[in-house]
């Protein structure tokens, strides 16, 4: 279940915010290239991430006496599907598909990938069995996709 309507925003946020990053990434790789907008990118991505950690991440020092806990080096390997995102996004977009249908077939990846991820339980998640709700459910999405990439 989903929890609170905070939630709810937080993620469509996160989407209007992605979908911005595409689009400023097509401009600035069309003037250079999409890997280099891809490293502005996550450059600044870094810079903005160290800004937040020190103006929002309060040490509590209770955490400090206690040892690290040992954590699955894959964990620290999530910059690079990201960097994947923003080339081949910038890619498309600059390919002729419009902004639009870029994240819409996005969205259909997304979808997929999280439907096995469930299913298989990959990379820590939860296991979650594909139910008939889940598959109309998904039809419905990638129609819907499908409708917006057809119809500009």
């Amino acid at each position: 279940m989903i929890g609170n309507f905070k939630n709810i925003f937080i993620a469509i946020l996160s989407g209007f915010f992605l979908t911005l990053m595409f689009q400023a990434n097509s401009a600035l790789s069309e003037q250079t290239s999409s890997v280099v907008a891809s490293w502005v990118a996550h450059g600044i991505g870094m810079l903005s991430s160290l800004l937040l950690i020190l103006l929002f991440v309060k040490k509590n020092p209770q955490e400090s006496n206690n040892k690290p806990q040992k954590r699955s080096w894959w964990l620290y390997l999530g910059g690079i599907p990201g960097a994947f995102t923003v080339i081949l996004a910038t890619m498309a977009i600059n390919g002729g598909i419009p902004l639009s249908s870029t994240i819409s077939l996005g969205l259909v990846g997304q979808l997929l990938f999280g439907f096995v991820s469930d299913h298989f339980g990959l990379f820590g998640s939860q296991k979650r069995k594909m139910t008939r709700s889940s598959l109309y459910i998904s039809a419905l999405i990638i129609s819907g996709c499908f409708l917006i990439i057809y119809s500009l």
